[in-house]
């Protein structure tokens, strides 16, 4: 096989941190993730309050950024050689966050999730005057890369359905807070998304024959 092409693009080790309700980002390399609102530190009125309904913006039907990562080339070789000067070759995952603690008197409390989903591949731009064999090898690589990505969103779906689960319950002012637990979440995304990308797993869609991996050019095609 020829050049590799990276699987991910995103944040991890230096992950998107949010302060209050703002989210910032940086490339890494791998997924993207983010931190936590602090939602419930200090004083909230009615302390005691318990969450009873947790919404999520991702359900029922998740709408990552799936913005095309555009890169122009003539053909494999110097597609290879671009996506080479990429940090990645695409993006996938999330990073979890709450709104605020509703003010209030009622004792219910509802909580909305934002799950920040990406979910983003290479376009190749040059791909309509490639050959036929080079189409269908890029076709190839490109269902293979977007299965790596949709992974990536998938676990930051899955945690997130975790926590709405785990929030229902909760006590407004009590420890673990509300922040503590989101945060908590996060956490477990970028350590699963670590893991995923890591040389004994995919190594970021690299690996030959594994389920989320295979995503190599060969440059040779002509």
């Amino acid at each position: 096989m020829g050049n590799q092409l990276p699987g991910t693009i995103g944040v991890g080790a230096g992950a998107l941190n949010a302060a209050n309700d703002s989210t910032v980002g940086a490339p890494w390399a791998g997924f993207v993730t983010a931190g936590s609102a602090d939602i419930d530190s200090g004083l909230e009125p009615m302390a005691g309050r318990v969450v009873t309904r947790v919404e999520r913006d991702w359900n029922p039907t998740p709408a990552p950024n799936t913005e095309p990562i555009d890169v122009r080339a003539a053909d494999l070789n110097e597609l290879a050689q671009a996506l080479s000067r990429l940090p990645e070759a695409g993006e996938g995952g999330g990073g979890l966050r709450s709104d605020a603690v509703p003010s209030g008197i009622s004792a219910e409390v509802t909580i909305t999730l934002h799950g920040h989903l990406v979910n983003r591949a290479v376009r190749w731009i040059g791909y309509d005057n490639a050959s036929p064999a080079a189409k269908a090898h890029w076709d190839s690589v490109l269902a293979k890369l977007k299965r790596h990505e949709q992974r990536h969103m998938d676990i930051a779906i899955e945690e997130g359905d975790a926590l709405a689960l785990l929030l229902v319950g909760h006590k407004i002012g009590s420890h673990p807070t509300l922040s503590d637990k989101v945060s908590a979440a996060n956490d477990a995304i970028k350590r699963r998304q670590v893991d995923l990308d890591s040389p004994g797993e995919s190594d970021h869609g690299r690996k030959p024959g594994h389920r989320y991996g295979d995503c190599n050019i060969d440059p040779a095609i002509k």
